[in-house]
C-alpha cells in the first residue's frame, strides 16, 4: 500500500488536480458513505495527500475492484524496484510463451 500511495501522490498529488479530485469524490460519494466522504474531503482540503490516497485506495478502490472481479495474480512483480520488475516480467513472459508451445497454421 505504501508504494502505491507514494506513486499516486507523485502522479496526482498536484494542486492542479484538486478540483478534479473533488468532482471525482462527488461521483463516488454514495459508495463511500457520508462519513468517509467527509473524511476524504477534509484530507483534500488540508492537502494531506498520504491519508487521502491511503483511505481512497483501502476503503474505495480496492473494495470495489476486488469485489467485482475474481482475481488471481499470474505472477508477482516488484513494485519498489523497476529493474527487478522488468526481470520478473521478462521471466514470466518467457514461461508463458513456452507454455503455449509453437503455433501451427491451418
Amino acid at each position: 500500500m505504501e508504494i502505491r500511495v507514494r506513486r499516486l501522490i507523485e502522479d496526482y498529488g498536484k494542486s492542479e488536480y484538486a478540483d478534479g479530485m473533488r468532482e471525482a469524490l462527488q461521483r463516488i460519494r454514495k459508495r463511500l458513505g457520508g462519513d468517509k466522504e467527509q473524511e476524504l474531503l477534509g484530507y483534500l482540503e488540508r492537502w494531506e495527500m498520504e491519508p487521502f490516497m491511503t483511505v481512497l485506495m483501502r476503503d474505495y478502490y480496492d473494495r470495489v475492484y476486488y469485489k467485482t472481479r475474481d482475481w488471481e495474480p499470474d505472477c508477482d512483480i516488484s513494485l519498489a524496484d523497476y529493474d527487478a520488475a522488468g526481470a520478473e516480467l521478462e521471466s514470466f513472459l518467457k514461461l508463458r510463451i513456452k507454455d503455449q508451445g509453437p503455433r501451427t497454421e491451418d
